[in-house]
């Protein structure tokens, strides 16, 4: 009976440490994904805000084309 206690004891022991290798290795990888999600998340931040900032470029050449043709028209229509 005594053996066999003991037996039990090294088994849960050998099942525990198998569970926390098992977990710390999970835990790696769900932090490396976790980490790179967050990366891919401010990579896509970064790519809509350079492409906010260049639909804003855009209109703002294109509103002052218009306001310099509008002067234009302006000025040709006083002549």
């Amino acid at each position: 009976m005594f053996l066999w206690r003991k037996k039990n004891r090294f088994i849960y022991l050998i099942h525990s440490l198998e569970n926390a290798t098992t977990y710390n290795y999970d835990k790696e990888e769900y932090d490396k994904k976790l980490n790179n999600f967050y990366k891919f998340l401010e990579k896509k931040k970064n790519d809509i805000k350079n492409e906010l900032n260049n639909i804003t470029t855009d209109v703002s050449k294109m509103m002052n084309q218009l306001s310099c043709k509008n002067n234009i028209y302006v000025i040709q229509n006083i002549i």
